[in-house]
């Protein structure tokens, strides 16, 4: 999650949205002709939606940017996408007052690739580490040094914060905030069970920044 506001906190982010586990966009695939019907009812629940093209003349803001990355999301998850059985009111009134998009494609269809495609904008395989799954081995990782989305925002102005699943590499050398994000919440490993906060290997795995 990125924003603009140097005010916001962890705490009032996870106020506002009211999700957890999200740590940074709804992956989704190509919408087929078959589910475009749903999809538009769906749609027609609140304001109108317009087609997404840049307004010449425009003066405005930059705007804040919530990306939500979920694990195995489909088209038949969200209301807002056509799915007949799955009500989903929050996301939906987020994708009417931001920007749906109908075809995305994620750099792998498994956790630490596709997040260190979306970090770093290239082939996982681009990248040390970008393979790995899981990420076992502690001295893999997303290097510091290397440019991410959250590090050129925060060069453009931006305050930025990841709230949820890292699994891009383990402390002491690998983080969110030596990355470009500014706050951090959430787990570095794969896993997190919801109670005892323990990660997949019975370590406590519940970290702010970079402290237990």
């Amino acid at each position: 999650m990125t924003s603009y506001d140097p005010n916001l906190s962890r705490r009032a982010f996870g106020g506002a949205v009211g999700v957890t586990a999200a740590a940074a966009a709804v992956g989704l695939g190509a919408a087929s002709p078959a589910h475009a019907a749903p999809a538009a009812e769906a749609r027609h629940s609140g304001p109108e939606e317009r087609e997404f093209r840049a307004e010449r003349g425009r003066r405005s803001r930059r705007p804040n940017i919530l990306f939500i990355l979920g694990d195995d999301l489909g088209w038949a998850d969200l209301s807002s996408y056509g799915s007949p059985d799955i009500k989903t009111p929050n996301l939906d009134r987020l994708a009417r007052q931001g920007v749906r998009f109908t075809d995305a494609y994620s750099g792998s269809a498994t956790c630490s690739p596709t997040r260190f495609s979306l970090y770093t904008g290239r082939y996982p395989g681009r990248t040390k580490g970008g393979l790995a799954e899981p990420i076992a081995d502690k001295s893999a990782g997303l290097e510091p040094t290397h440019p991410t989305l959250a590090s050129l925002l925060r060069g453009s102005g931006y305050s930025t914060a990841l709230i949820g699943k890292w699994h891009c590499g383990h402390l002491p050398d690998y983080s969110p905030t030596k990355s470009g994000w500014d706050e951090f919440f959430g787990n570095f490993g794969g896993a997190l069970e919801y109670y005892s906060k323990l990660g997949l290997g019975g370590e406590y795995d519940l970290y702010e920044g970079d402290a237990e």
